[in-house]
């Protein structure tokens, strides 16, 4: 991750020090990211540009309970799937209109 230079907010920003608050949030994550270990490659870098590599497992985990983004549910996403879950999957609509692939134009 990198700031951006253009913006003056973000002028006090610390990458490495961001990443390693959302990474204390659970136990799990604070022995697996923020260990003295030399094997995880973790908020490393400097201060306006900062990465690291991780493995699958553990970035799904950091999404989900560091960043907290990959199982939060956005307002009115469980009624959306519900009502299509509810809507009948074969209609005569679909039948009946053409998909664009198929229109000859003339």
């Amino acid at each position: 991750m990198r700031r951006a230079r253009r913006n003056p907010a973000a002028k006090d920003s610390n990458l490495i020090e961001l990443l390693k608050e959302y990474a204390s949030k659970t136990p799990s994550l604070r022995e697996k990211l923020l260990q003295d270990n030399e094997d995880v490659h973790f908020a490393r870098g400097h201060r306006e540009a900062s990465g690291g590599s991780l493995e699958l497992d553990i970035w799904d985990e950091f999404c989900r309970d560091g960043l907290e983004i990959l199982e939060r549910p956005v307002a009115g996403d469980a009624k959306k799937r519900k009502e299509e879950d509810n809507k009948p999957k074969n209609t005569l609509d679909k039948f009946f209109t053409p998909s664009p692939k198929k229109v000859k134009k003339t």
